[in-house]
């Protein structure tokens, strides 16, 4: 079971890292990702091999649609399990995809006045 995660999730970063353009295949193999997890219920944040946070299937699967320009695809994933919501780097690429669609004034909304980085910066300058 988790070789399996272990392969699809390194096949997903692979084809997005690759300069070969492969990024039908890292939305392919995302998709898979995500079916799979959901198919035995193991969707909780995953760690990756140095013990570090990995990224949850959902959010790649929203990066593949992003690099293939799949925009509203991408928005999709990321409005669905309210990931644009919960963390700032999802908030982030909503606002890309929104961008790209040119829906300017969502775009705006999503970012809104900044609080968020103030708030962040904030935290981690506050925290040394």
């Amino acid at each position: 079971m988790i070789d399996t995660q272990a392969r699809l999730r390194a096949l997903v970063v692979h084809c997005l890292n690759t300069p070969l353009g492969l990024h039908s295949s890292a939305c392919f193999y995302a998709d898979k990702l995500v079916c799979y997890l959901l198919a035995i219920r193991t969707l909780v944040k995953v760690q990756d091999s140095n013990n570090q946070l990995a990224i949850k299937p959902h959010g790649l699967l929203a990066m593949a649609y992003f690099v293939s320009k799949q925009y509203r695809r991408a928005l999709m994933v990321l409005k669905q399990d309210d990931m644009h919501e919960r963390e700032l780097q999802f908030k982030y690429l909503a606002a890309r995809c929104l961008a790209e669609c040119k829906d300017w004034e969502e775009c705006l909304g999503m970012l809104g006045d900044g609080n968020d980085v103030d708030s962040l910066s904030s935290a981690l300058y506050d925290s040394k």
